[in-house]
């Protein structure tokens, strides 16, 4: 992806990292591929996968033991979604 510079696959490729790590309990790699995820959605301007990898931060961040992170990132997709229309 980052040979033919598309950031949008890129996206997805670190959401689907961070889910295989975080399944084998390696939480703190998991973390860094959701937070480049996140960073890319938001440099993409693309809202609905920036909340949905907000989402997957805070299961992750539940998983890992950390709920006021994890609630935090929660938040912050609900008000995306909210912005969006989203009920």
């Amino acid at each position: 992806f980052e040979e033919e510079n598309d950031e949008y696959g890129m996206s997805v490729a670190l959401g689907c990292l961070c889910s295989i790590f975080k399944r084998q309990e390696n939480y703190s790699v998991a973390l860094n591929y959701i937070q480049r995820c996140i960073a890319l959605n938001r440099k993409l301007g693309n809202r609905t996968a920036e909340a949905n990898s907000l989402n997957n931060l805070g299961v992750t961040l539940s998983a890992s033991g950390d709920e006021d992170g994890a609630r935090d990132a929660f938040e912050q997709a609900l008000r995306i979604n909210r912005e969006m229309g989203y009920r």
